[in-house]
């Protein structure tokens, strides 16, 4: 498997993963106008194997990290940013990306539970670079 496929398929699932509705626990903290969430997220992966090795026999390794800031304008209505940074690598083979933007959520609230489901939608201005 060459690393711009494995790029291809690494994208996919995590910009798949950020369109997916999520819930976020909120027992500590209410969703007022004024409040703010800082957030994000972390991955490693390293994966080899005939499927994941190229000829020299080199795993894939992946690592992203994209912290992440919100504010709430009105209870369960959220605006911030996030900026991420990831990596792709296969021997001397090398993916880096970064990306930031602006992120718009909303909270289903409900005060009786202490899971709220959430939705968000981001626009993120990419810039990748490949060395070989």
């Amino acid at each position: 498997m060459n690393i711009a496929r494995a790029a291809v398929a690494v994208y996919t699932s995590v910009l798949i993963s950020m369109l997916a509705p999520t819930i976020g626990r909120c027992a500590e903290w209410e969703l007022d106008k004024g409040a703010v969430e800082l957030g994000g997220g972390i991955a490693f992966s390293h994966m080899s194997g005939s499927l994941y090795e190229d000829e020299h026999g080199n795993g894939l390794t992946y690592f992203a990290f994209s912290p992440e800031i919100r504010y709430f304008l009105s209870p369960g209505i959220g605006v911030g940013g996030r900026i991420g940074i990831a990596n792709l690598s296969q021997g001397d083979l090398e993916l880096n990306e970064l990306n930031l933007g602006p992120v718009a959520s909303y909270y289903f609230a409900d005060e009786s539970r202490s899971y709220w489901p959430f939705v968000s939608l981001g626009v993120f201005y990419t810039n990748s670079s490949f060395d070989d």
